[in-house]
């Protein structure tokens, strides 16, 4: 049971980190499209609808992997894990709004307010990508875990 867990847990990571970096070239692209609006409409629902249920996937199913091996509990790596999914929980909830006020302004047709948001919502994406490789470097390297010489 655990390994069909634990391969589902990697799927769905891997299918997280995929939407997240397609979300973000239709970020990056937004200024040089012809239609920011449905660009902006797309990157939102791609935040609620595909990027949001597979982050709340993904811990479920750690979770569950933690229920079956309770030792993990007690591995530096595990905290390392979990630390960082909270802070990536928190920028994709500053992202969602922001990407709001990012529809907000494009269609009221302000651009002042459009780059303004723009460019944050693109550094807090910058922020998740730090974050994900950082629950890859703590998951390959597992520190805390004697290694033998």
């Amino acid at each position: 049971m655990y390994v069909y867990l634990h391969l589902l847990h990697l799927m769905a990571a891997a299918g997280w980190f995929g939407v997240h970096v397609a979300n973000d070239l239709l970020a990056c692209s937004l200024r040089r499209t012809e239609n920011p609006l449905e660009r902006a409409r797309a990157i939102r629902w791609l935040l609620l609808w595909a990027e949001m249920p597979l982050a709340t996937l993904v811990p479920i199913l750690g979770l569950l992997m933690v229920a079956l091996q309770p030792a993990l509990w007690r591995q530096g790596w595990v905290h390392i894990k979990l630390t960082t999914l909270v802070v990536l929980w928190l920028l994709m909830a500053v992202a969602s709004l922001r990407s709001r006020r990012l529809l907000a302004a494009l269609e009221a047709g302000d651009l002042q307010a459009f780059d303004r948001h723009w460019h944050l919502y693109l550094v807090l994406r910058v922020l998740a990508v730090l974050g994900f490789f950082l629950i890859f470097i703590a998951v390959v390297f597992r520190p805390g875990i004697p290694r033998p010489l």
